[in-house]
């Protein structure tokens, strides 16, 4: 009895588990263009590590850029 119990409660909580799981996934990285990068007294940037175009001082430093 305590085997079926234990299996349905684990059962139960692998469900709830499946059906937060999209739910918590992470916020999209809200992404400036280059535009607002120099404006805001920055430098557009490849980051060769990261693979992506980021921007560099300024109001919006280390920022990702669309």
């Amino acid at each position: 009895m305590r085997t079926r119990l234990f299996g349905l409660a684990t059962a139960a909580l692998v469900a709830v588990l499946g059906v937060m799981g999209p739910v918590a996934q992470a916020a999209p990285v809200p992404r400036i263009s280059g535009d607002q990068c120099t404006a805001g007294k920055g430098t557009v940037e490849y980051d060769s590590v990261a693979g992506q175009w980021t921007c560099v001082g300024g109001t919006y430093a280390d920022e990702p850029i669309n």
